[in-house]
């Protein structure tokens, strides 16, 4: 008995040990700074005021499922790798005026350029969203833009610090390149800082930053987390980010399941959007993903909120991060949109490598 007990013991013990010291290696440092409603001095929050929004993601959920169990259906997708539908896109090296020229990239990443600037959002190119190479959520499309053909990116606005959104490798390549700027939510400065990227500004909810004679950067509320590591959730803040310009606003909603913070960006740009991108994937199961991911169906209600007048959805096709099927958010959106309360709705389906002008 004890000739098993001990070896189980062993393994264990050194089990431990490893997870703290790659815990002690992936965390970020939390950030510093005054108590708000939205900081208690350790950890952030989401904007919560009571429980409508409970009752909304029970309305929409019928989907119950243990965290246990959506963890190991993980291990078992159903994804297929795909190519490229357009190939890769090699954007032009600026856009003037008012025009904008959006190229999506993958999963998040977007190049947007209008005003002589050419802006990045949420860039990763790598082959998996996690710390490791070997394992985690694996891509399925390849990046519709190849790293080496970007253009000169003048700015860079990050999100919060998850795998999918926060690609230090990538960041790095395109900062010591480009020597560009990069706006982020509250505590992610300080971790790019360490790993040696530079040219980064923290931003909280309510912040604005001029960027040049065209373009200025707001920073808003979303609804999720944060989170590299085990011991170091929401010590950092998440957001989303809207760019300024005298021919129309443009908003980039992030990462963020619908929540409270739809009526703080509506007061804040009450006249609206010229252009919107939207998250719709990793919505399943309603239960478990619904307060950190927007679906369709939200992305639907938020365009209509905050007056929006063309959208963009993101956050689909190429990485499988929970239970909807590959082309359920996009066949989801398109089936919405032919209902007759949803006429006059215009979401852009791109898919990677896939470019946008508008005009």
């Amino acid at each position: 008995m004890y000739d098993t007990i001990i070896p189980m013991l062993s393994f264990l013990i050194i089990f431990i040990v490893i997870c703290v010291i790659i815990n002690y290696f992936l965390r970020a440092e939390g950030y510093t700074g005054i108590v708000t409603d939205h900081f208690d001095g350790k950890h952030f929050k989401n904007i919560i005021n009571g429980g409508n929004l409970v009752h909304r993601l029970h309305e929409r959920a019928g989907d119950e499922l243990p965290a246990f169990t959506f963890f190991f259906k993980k291990f078992c997708s159903n994804w297929k790798e795909r190519a490229l539908p357009h190939g890769q896109a090699v954007p032009a090296e600026r856009v003037f005026g008012s025009e904008i020229v959006v190229t999506f990239v993958n999963h998040s990443t977007v190049l947007i350029q209008t005003e002589g600037v050419n802006i990045l959002t949420d860039p990763v190119w790598s082959r998996r969203a996690s710390p490791f190479q070997f394992f985690g959520p694996k891509r399925y499309m390849e990046s519709g833009v190849a790293l080496e053909k970007l253009p000169k990116i003048d700015l860079i606005l990050l999100t919060h610090n998850h795998y999918d959104h926060m690609d230090i490798s990538v960041l790095r390549k395109i900062t010591e390149r480009d020597r560009c700027s990069i706006y982020t939510a509250l505590g992610n400065c300080r971790l790019l800082r360490q790993k040696g990227i530079k040219g980064a500004v923290d931003m909280d909810w309510g912040d604005a930053r001029k960027f040049s004679d065209t373009i200025s950067v707001g920073c808003v509320p979303a609804q999720h987390f944060s989170a590299r590591a085990l011991s170091d959730r929401n010590k950092t803040l998440w957001a989303g980010f809207v760019i300024r310009s005298a021919h129309g606003d443009i908003y980039f909603a992030g990462d963020t399941g619908y929540g409270h913070w739809v009526e703080h960006v509506k007061k804040m740009y009450p006249k609206g959007f010229r252009l919107a991108f939207l998250p719709i994937g990793a919505f399943k199961p309603h239960s478990f993903m619904g307060e950190v991911h927007m679906g369709p169906d939200d992305a639907i209600d938020v365009y209509k909120e905050l007056n929006i007048g063309r959208a963009v959805p993101i956050h689909f096709g190429t990485f499988d991060l929970a239970l909807d099927k590959q082309d359920e958010p996009v066949e989801r959106l398109e089936s919405l949109l032919k209902k007759e309360q949803n006429f006059g709705i215009h979401f852009d389906v791109l898919q990677n490598g896939e470019v946008l002008s508008i005009k």
